[in-house]
């Protein structure tokens, strides 16, 4: 099953970043496919987190974010004028990265859902 198949993870507020595959992590992409065993990073909020771990099964041990030295994540400020009207399925699609949160107005923080638009000055976490 790939993740665009998997329809619980964005109403639930959670994203899945990373998936490690074997040895190999890499970040995570809507054809990706998830296989039993796979490792996934999810983020979310803390709050739901049991509620997911019911759904997709134990912690892992691994860190996905630590061990990768091939994917990295990266903070990124919006400021040109072209992309406050881009979604965030839209710069993912073009960039081919994960936008895992979006910080607003510098204290708001949250798991952007695929239609959002970004703003002028939002920070975006990207994998």
């Amino acid at each position: 099953v790939t993740l665009s198949q998997i329809h619980f993870f964005q109403p639930m507020g959670f994203l899945v970043t990373r998936v490690m595959q074997g040895d190999r992590i890499h970040v995570a992409q809507p054809d990706t496919v998830i296989r039993l065993n796979d490792t996934i990073r999810v983020v979310g909020p803390k709050e739901k987190m049991d509620d997911m771990r019911l759904l997709i099964g134990t912690p892992s041990t691994h860190n996905l974010r630590d061990e990768s030295t091939q994917v990295v994540t990266r903070k990124i400020i919006v400021t040109k004028h072209e992309y406050p009207r881009k979604s965030v399925d839209q710069i993912q699609q073009v960039y081919q990265v994960v936008v895992s949160r979006i910080t607003r107005a510098a204290d708001v923080e949250f798991v952007p859902t695929s239609g959002l638009r970004v703003q002028f000055g939002d920070q975006l976490t990207v994998v």
